[in-house]
């Protein structure tokens, strides 16, 4: 592993650590301690959701109506389609770009968790309760006339079906989701010479700590989606493991070949010419 690709290593771990898995925890654990997890990891996709929806309309809002109905439902639609659409397209560079498998299971585990919390957000369409965020005046108390898939579906004329609509698409979110999460902590593991790295640590253990977590609060259903996974990349973490281990205790040693003397170039050469008959 190049120095280029630890980083990379390094840098997936830590989202994954940090913002993958709390989204995982709060999906898969419905409880307050769940979703208190998880709501820091949030704000990176709310921050993603709010620009897009503003930038579109300043950019738009140089050419054409924003009040127009067509051009109004685009900016609604885009916060959503931001937040799914821009760690997608970070896991298709890395993909197909940079060819590297940590950082585009990653972001595409981002992604598709972001696609439940589009799903979470649907599903309070027909009755729009809670709080949101509108950047021109903050916080403020959900409402018809601001929750973006009361107005969207309200115009497609679909509001009475959102609630299966919300349905299909957390469960679509959440089932690619978590498969993504651990095929990115395979490929940190599998791509990593040296077990005891960080990266390595961070991948097995934020995984070991997802099963624990659900196993403590209850939720054995859902254990039996993860324990699988974490029993595979703990055999191949304990398989780097014993790789390390083993190079530093019996570590190869270089065979060396003999300078050449002198002596052996001028036989050689000797015989090499028929200089040396005997």
């Amino acid at each position: 592993m190049g120095d280029s690709d630890r980083i990379r290593a390094w840098i997936a771990s830590v989202l994954l650590a940090f913002i993958a898995l709390p989204l995982a925890i709060m999906i898969y654990v419905d409880s307050p301690l769940g979703k208190t997890i998880g709501y820091f990891a949030q704000h990176p996709l709310l921050g993603v959701h709010e620009l897009g929806h503003y930038l579109p309309a300043v950019a738009l809002g140089f050419f054409v109506n924003l009040r127009d109905p067509a051009i109004e439902f685009l900016i609604v639609l885009d916060g959503s389609f931001a937040q799914v659409f821009v760690p997608a397209a970070v896991a298709a560079y890395y993909g197909f770009v940079t060819r590297s498998n940590p950082l585009l299971f990653c972001f595409l585990a981002i992604a598709c968790f972001s696609l439940w919390d589009v799903g979470d957000y649907m599903s309070s369409a027909e009755n729009p309760t809670g709080r949101g965020f509108a950047p021109s005046v903050g916080i403020v108390a959900m409402t018809p006339e601001n929750h973006d898939w009361t107005r969207l579906f309200t115009s497609l004329g679909v509001l009475e079906h959102g609630n299966e609509i919300a349905w299909a698409t957390e469960n679509i979110g959440a089932a690619l989701g978590i498969a993504a999460l651990f095929a990115g902590v395979l490929a940190i593991l599998i791509g990593s010479n040296e077990a005891s790295t960080s990266a390595s640590t961070i991948g097995f253990f934020g995984s070991l700590f997802a099963t624990g977590f659900l196993a403590l609060t209850g939720n054995w259903v859902r254990v039996l989606y993860l324990a699988p996974a974490t029993a595979v990349t703990g055999a191949v973490f304990a398989y780097h493991a014993y790789r390390a281990w083993e190079e530093e205790e019996h570590p190869k040693k270089k065979e060396e070949t003999p300078a050449e003397t002198s002596e052996d170039v001028n036989k050689d050469n000797a015989q090499w010419f028929g200089g040396d008959n005997g």
